[in-house]
Formats: structure tokens, C-alpha cells, sequence
């Protein structure tokens, strides 16, 4: 089915390595799996096809356009800056997923950290863009869903300022999540400095474990 909103989508969706990675791994379109999908589903409340559009580092630029581009026959026309919602850099959602049920366009905008913490200052920065992008009368027959990956679930999240489409079922203190999986034994490098014997400070390295919830294979 052509959807006009989830071609605009695809048509800014031009970083390298989604390409790269869809050519080396054999899955140009990022073909969503099954066992995903069905994680997915039942957070969202409605069934993610395996064929869904699907991106990942996707800038808010770009979405934000899209939305407004969708509504439009001339995208070439000229457009006021409203809200300062372009904002000409790469913040961005680590992944997103688009598809069409009952004539809505659902927008599945995931968050993902694996071995680094989460941190509030950044997750408010994008949920402020997210509102301004979504929470308007642009947005006919579309319908945002904000979903988190880690290995475990985010404790500390301030979500006094999130709306409701961005919680779980309306809850004011949960939101939809999927746990990440990571081997475990993942190492990071650190440097350090030290005298050597005549006194002169010099630069070394070594490596250390990464503290994280890992599964074992």
C-alpha cells in the first residue's frame, strides 16, 4: 500500500550505514524479524508487520519534515521555521519504525542504550522535539510510540514532562519496554598517565571491563 508519509520517511533516510549494513548483512530493507516484532506488538498495542519501513539514527529533522511534507503536493515549497523546530543538527531517535493499520500511520520512535547510562538532560531534549513535532494539527491519522532498549529497564527517568503517548498504557510512571540483550566480557580501553623511573610523567593504556547487565550465550 502507498503511504505518502512513510515514502517522505524514506526519502531522508540516507545515512551510509544503513545501507552498508543492509549490504553486507544481505537485508537491504531492514526486514524486521518475527520474534521483534512480536516484542513490539505487545507494547504498542497493535500487530508491527515484518515489512515495515524501517530506519535507523534517524535525524528529528527529518521526521518533522516529513510529517509536514506528506500534507503537501509541492515539496519544494518554502517553509517557515515555526518553534524552531528544525534544527539543523543530528539529534535523533536510534531507530524508527513506520507502518500503515486501519488507515493510521503508526511512528515507532526507539531509545537505545546498551553499556552507557541513561541520562535525563539528553531523553528531555528529545522529548521536547517530540512534542512539538507530534502534538500538533499536522499530525492527522498518525500515531507516535516511544519505546526504550537496554539490558535493563531505566530506573531513574523524569517523566514529569512526558505525554501520554509516550507512557505505557497512560501510566504516569511506566513507559513501553524491550530488554536489549549483550554478551558479556565487553572491554573498553582507558589511558592514564604515570612517572617513569626518571620522574617524567608518561601516558599509558590498558583495558577494562565494562559494568553492564550481560546475558551469557
Amino acid at each position: 500500500m502507498d503511504n505518502k508519509l512513510i515514502n517522505h520517511l524514506r526519502s531522508f533516510n540516507s545515512k551510509e550505514r544503513f545501507y552498508l549494513i543492509g549490504e553486507i548483512l544481505g537485508n537491504p530493507s531492514f526486514k524486521l524479524s518475527a520474534t521483534f516484532c512480536d516484542k513490539l506488538s505487545e507494547q504498542i498495542g497493535v500487530t508491527v508487520p515484518q515489512d515495515s519501513f524501517a530506519a535507523l539514527d534517524y535525524h528529528l529533522d527529518w521526521l518533522y519534515a516529513s510529517l509536514i511534507l506528506a500534507q503537501e503536493e509541492d515539496v519544494s515549497t518554502v517553509h517557515l521555521n515555526d518553534n524552531d523546530i528544525i534544527k539543523g543538527h543530528q539529534e535523533d531517535m536510534d531507530f524508527i519504525i513506520a507502518f500503515e493499520k486501519d488507515g493510521v500511520t503508526h511512528i515507532v520512535l526507539i531509545e537505545a542504550k546498551g553499556v552507557t547510562s541513561w541520562g535525563n538532560k539528553q531523553m528531555n531534549s528529545k522529548i521536547s522535539r517530540l512534542k512539538l513535532i507530534f502534538e500538533d494539527n499536522h499530525c492527522h491519522n498518525v500515531k507516535p510510540h516511544l519505546v526504550f532498549l537496554s539490558p535493563s529497564k531505566p530506573q531513574k527517568l523524569e517523566m514529569q514532562a512526558w505525554s501520554a503517548w509516550m507512557k505505557k498504557d497512560g501510566s504516569d510512571n511506566d513507559f513501553k519496554f524491550i530488554p536489549l540483550s549483550l554478551p558479556c566480557g565487553l572491554m573498553f580501553v582507558t589511558r592514564h598517565k604515570e612517572p617513569d623511573s626518571n620522574g617524567k610523567e608518561i601516558t599509558k593504556w590498558t583495558t577494562k571491563a565494562r559494568r553492564y547487565v550481560c546475558k551469557n550465550s
